[in-house]
C-alpha cells in the first residue's frame, strides 16, 4: 500500500496575520472601555467628596445661625446682606459678603467665618400672631 499526500497544507501550522489584528482590536477596545469607567468612577468619588464636605459645613453654619436667632431678643436691623439682632447687651450681626463670598458671624468684638463660598443667602421674616387670643399661633 501506497501513501500519498494529497493536500499541501500544513495542520495547526499557526495563526494568521488577520486573526491577530482582530485579537488585538477587540483587547485594546476593551482595555479602553475599563480605563474610560475607572476614571468616571474616580472623578464621581472626588465630585461626591466635595459634596459631602459642602454639605456638612451648610450644615453646621445653618445649625449655629438657627441656634443663635431662636435666643435672641429680637430683630434689630433687616437687609438683604446682614441681619442685626439684639442678644442680650449685644448685637448679634450676620453678613454675606459678596466679595469674598462668606456669611460671617459677629457677637460683641468676636467675629468668625460660618461658611465660605457662598454665593446667595435669602432672608425671609414671618410674623406669628397667635390665634383665637390664645397661645396658639
Amino acid at each position: 500500500m501506497d501513501c500519498r499526500v494529497t493536500s499541501t497544507r500544513r495542520p495547526g501550522a499557526g495563526e494568521s496575520l488577520p486573526s491577530a489584528l482582530i485579537g488585538l482590536g477587540l483587547a485594546s477596545l476593551l482595555f479602553v472601555a475599563l480605563a474610560t469607567v475607572y476614571l468616571y468612577s474616580t472623578r464621581s468619588f472626588a465630585d461626591l467628596g466635595n459634596y459631602v464636605d459642602l454639605d456638612s459645613n451648610t450644615r453646621v453654619a445653618l445649625d449655629v445661625m438657627s441656634r443663635d436667632i431662636r435666643q435672641a431678643d429680637c430683630l434689630t436691623v433687616y437687609s438683604s446682606n446682614a441681619l442685626t439682632f439684639q442678644f442680650g447687651t449685644n448685637q448679634l450681626i450676620y453678613t454675606l459678603d459678596a466679595t469674598r463670598r462668606t456669611i460671617q458671624r459677629q457677637l460683641g468684638s468676636t467675629t468668625r467665618t460660618l461658611l465660605t463660598d457662598c454665593d446667595d443667602v435669602r432672608d425671609d421674616i414671618f410674623q406669628r400672631n397667635p390665634a383665637n387670643g390664645g397661645d396658639d399661633y
